[in-house]
């Protein structure tokens, strides 16, 4: 009898575990635009293809009250938190650059002069190869190959930030470089470049996307914004061809539609020749869209060039899912994920008049000049990098000040700034604990090693002055922290969530439906909802 019981638990047993591991997907599909307000999907429905957003939307659960819970909503900062379920605060991505005490220069968050960058034979020479040196946490990457050698995760993405930042130190990372937009990956993650990626470059299939005109998917009377910039990009003014052999080939992919289709292509060809999905390993292809994120702070998400992109992308989403469908076996058994990495202010210029626009380099010279006539004169102001400021702790050491004395004169005067509404001390964020309101959120974007000595915010709807963009992100509101995310496929039951949903939940939820640990580091909760 004890036999017979015990070949009947373990026939039990072996039943829930297949049933468990049938129950994961093959694959999870991650798509990440660069900067997309949550209201979008709603406010654009009626142009919606219904094999792409709407599908997802139709089929999937969306999350309406989806929030980054900090300050520091920029790309790189935000692709991290996604990708690790952890804040900056602990991920420790707080831009795309900051500076370092201990080396005494800014650093840039990928630049690494110990890796090359791999790529085709015909690519020009890249000085500077781009590492996750700088990656403090695991991602959801990283998990799940610890998880399973053999499974596979590939990213990709026009930028070495996004691509490095959303990857992690492991799988396939993937982005452009060059005239040519070859793609390529460095030495941090590969002997050489892939077979399928260096004939994607041999075939020059990319010029497809870089030679391609930016057409209107429909006529003007349809779009529900009114305002377009006439830009050279724009097809419709009709420019002169002097005037567009001066838009260079990486322009035409970072700053038009075509960028984003060009990373789904690359995709769609490393679905098929990874053959992604196709066995009982899960997989995970993160899509990671700068053109989107480029086009909203060129143009303004009241444009119509922005509205015009997101139709593109609605095309392009519907296209790789048909491809899934169409080159694999297991179309039911994948999961995709829709979020974005922010949303967009509304653009300096948008109205009536003009919104006063916040001046960063006058800054960094009127607190240094208020620093001299205090102290004496020096270089008080190292710099000033994402609403942080950096002050010289050598000079302030060497003239046996207080460091916190500084940084609190410094602040205070800060708030006369025009623009400025709140300015708060790195001595402050590391000595008090915020449960909410902003400095909260500015305490969660706070990591020690790398946030400058005063973190300043901004009035609502004031960014700072560039002479290409019209708008940025990485505030601490609602129209940039709130963002949509979708899950589908698998499954999981159609709906709406509309329950408060920080972005740190994503990784952990994710790892969830791969029946793997969450990333080590990550502080999200797992989101209930039935599949």
């Amino acid at each position: 009898m004890s036999l017979i019981r015990n070949l009947l638990l373990t026939a039990t047993l072996f039943a829930t575990a297949t049933t468990a591991a049938a129950e994961r997907p093959r694959l999870v599909i991650n798509i990440i635009a660069g900067s997309m307000q949550a209201e979008a999907l709603e406010r654009y429905t009626s142009n919606l293809d219904r094999g792409g957003f709407a599908r997802l939307t139709s089929r999937g659960i969306t999350f309406t009250e989806a929030c980054y819970g900090c300050m520091q909503t920029t790309t790189p900062t935000s692709l991290a938190t996604l990708a690790t379920g952890a804040t900056p605060a602990t991920h420790g991505i707080v831009g795309s650059r900051w500076y370092d005490y201990t080396l005494e220069k800014f650093v840039d968050l990928t630049a690494d002069k110990n890796v090359k960058t791999l790529g085709s034979n015909n690519i020009n020479n890249i000085k500077e190869g781009h590492s996750p040196q700088n990656m403090v946490a695991p991602t959801l990457a990283d998990a799940l190959l610890r998880s399973d050698r053999l499974s596979r995760a590939v990213t990709i993405a026009l930028t070495p930030a996004s691509a490095i930042t959303t990857a992690g130190r492991s799988g396939c990372c993937l982005w452009t470089e060059g005239e040519k937009c070859q793609w390529v990956t460095s030495t941090a993650y590969a002997e050489k470049l892939p077979v399928w990626v260096d004939e994607y470059n041999t075939q020059e299939m990319n010029a497809r996307f870089i030679n391609r005109d930016w057409v209107c998917r429909y006529s003007r009377d349809k779009y529900i914004n009114k305002r377009s910039l006439g830009a050279a990009l724009y097809p419709s003014e009709k420019r002169s061809k002097s005037e567009k052999d001066k838009i260079t080939p990486k322009e035409r992919i970072t700053a038009t539609p075509a960028g984003n289709s060009l990373v789904f292509d690359l995709a769609k060809q490393a679905l098929t020749a990874l053959n992604l999905g196709a066995d009982d390993h899960p997989d995970i292809i993160n899509i990671c869209l700068d053109a989107a994120d480029e086009i909203a702070a060129r143009y303004g998400c009241e444009s119509v060039e922005y509205e015009d992109m997101l139709y593109h992308l609605d095309n392009d989403i519907k296209e790789l899912l048909d491809y899934a469908a169409v080159h694999t076996n297991y179309s039911e058994e994948i999961v995709v994920v829709f979020t974005s990495a922010h949303g967009c202010a509304p653009a300096y210029d948008a109205a009536t008049p003009q919104q006063d626009r916040f001046n960063s380099r006058q800054f960094e010279l009127i607190i240094n000049a208020f620093l001299n006539a205090r102290y004496g004169q020096g270089q008080w102001v190292l710099g000033y990098a994402d609403r942080a400021l950096y002050l010289n702790r050598n000079l302030i050491r060497d003239k046996r000040l207080s460091l916190e004395m500084i940084q609190s004169e410094a602040a205070a005067f800060a708030l006369q700034f025009r623009g400025i509404s709140h300015a708060i001390t790195a001595t402050t964020l590391q000595s008090s604990y915020f449960v909410d309101g902003y400095a909260s959120k500015i305490q969660r974007g706070f990591y020690p090693r790398r946030s400058g000595d005063i973190i300043i915010n901004l009035f609502p709807e004031r960014t700072t002055i560039s002479d290409t963009h019209r708008t940025e992100s990485g505030s601490m509101y609602k129209y940039d922290t709130h963002v949509p995310l979708i899950i589908y496929g698998m499954g999981i039951t159609a709906g709406k969530y509309d329950k408060p949903v920080d972005m740190t939940c994503v990784a952990p939820t994710l790892a969830r439906l791969l029946h793997i640990s969450a990333p080590s580091a990550a502080e999200g909760d797992t989101l209930d909802f039935e599949y």
